[in-house]
Formats: structure tokens, C-alpha cells, sequence
């Protein structure tokens, strides 16, 4: 075989193994969670629920995200369309769907910090296998 035709089918396998580690990506194990938001114990309607992998306690993975349904039940899934969330510790975020920017502050369900990823006070630790996960909000 020629020196140029082994460059070039080189270059091609290599291309092909970049083009096909690109599609996969790392492989994650999901854990199914769910379980239900509510307010000073009244249930939380549309509000989406997103745990993001907490960086500095060493989680990494894609996040997971819900909505909540009419009794404030959620269950989360990847961005993929996985079941659950990656094992670990996360950062709990929950945004308001029904609130806007000019809503006052004193007819919002929860405040603002709570959809801040920096600023939530809302923390979870998801371990393998199925589980449920509530949250009060005051």
C-alpha cells in the first residue's frame, strides 16, 4: 500500500471515530426520581423542576427536568428523553411558569432565586435505583 493511501485512510478512520464519539458522547446511568412540589403544603402547579449536577461536589451529567402536573407531581427526565437523573449531588431549581418579570414580588409563588442556579437554596442527593424526592417551599 502506498505511504499517501495510508495517510489517507488513516485520516478517514480517524474522522470516522471523531464523527462517531461525537453522537454518543459519555454513557450515564439514570436513576427514575419523582415527587411533588408544593407550597406551605398545598400543591405547586406548573412549575418545571431542573436538577443540574452540582459541579463542586464532583456531579457530572446531563441535567433532568419536569413540569408539574395539577397536584404538583413531577417526574424527571434527561434532556435525551432518559428516565431519572444522574446519581449524585444536584442543585434543585424551580421556575414559576406562570410568573413574569413585571409580576410584583408579593404575588409571586416562590421567589426568583429559586429558578437561579447560583441561588437556589434547594439541594438533593440522587442515589441509584428509584426514588421520591418532595419539596416545601416556604
Amino acid at each position: 500500500m502506498s505511504r499517501s493511501l495510508s495517510r489517507v485512510l488513516l485520516l478517514a478512520l480517524g474522522l470516522a471515530l471523531m464523527a462517531g464519539g461525537c453522537r454518543r458522547g459519555p454513557a450515564f446511568t439514570f436513576a427514575p426520581v419523582e415527587g411533588t412540589i408544593t407550597k406551605n403544603g398545598q400543591p405547586l402547579p406548573n412549575v418545571e423542576v431542573v436538577f443540574i449536577g452540582d459541579p463542586n461536589a464532583g456531579t457530572r451529567g446531563p441535567r433532568a427536568s419536569a413540569l408539574t402536573d395539577e397536584n404538583g407531581r413531577y417526574r424527571l427526565r434527561g434532556d435525551r428523553g432518559e428516565t431519572g437523573a444522574v446519581p449524585g449531588k444536584h442543585r434543585v431549581c424551580i421556575v414559576d411558569l406562570l410568573a413574569n418579570p413585571e409580576t410584583p414580588m408579593e404575588k409571586r409563588r416562590m421567589p426568583p432565586s429559586y429558578g437561579r442556579i447560583n441561588e437556589t437554596p434547594l439541594r438533593a442527593e440522587i442515589r441509584p435505583g428509584p426514588q421520591t424526592l418532595d419539596f416545601d417551599l416556604p
